[in-house]
């Protein structure tokens, strides 16, 4: 699985993230910003300085797919990140 990072076609800013499998063949089209073995939160910020939009859109993204259907409690959040398989170190 990757995640790919797509821009926004009429702002230029960040879009959207998906997670899909690495070897998925169809035309990704000229919005892929980037395509990661892991989510690199720092991709919005890449895109565009300042994009309150885009970073809101980011957030949606991650808790609909490591939450779903579930709201996002402070427990809930402390467990994901404390576990350590949750990330990928990349130095």
């Amino acid at each position: 699985m990757v995640a790919e990072f797509y821009i926004h076609p009429s702002t230029g800013k960040f879009g959207r993230v998906e997670i899909v499998p690495e070897n998925q063949e169809f035309d990704k089209g000229p919005n892929l910003f980037e395509s990661l073995e892991y989510i690199d939160m720092s991709i919005p910020r890449m895109m565009s300085k300042y994009d309150k939009k885009g970073y809101n859109m980011f957030l949606k993204s991650i808790k609909s797919l490591f939450f779903p259907n579930a709201r996002v409690t402070k427990k809930r959040a402390e467990e994901f990140f404390s576990n350590p398989f949750n990330f990928y170190e990349t130095t």
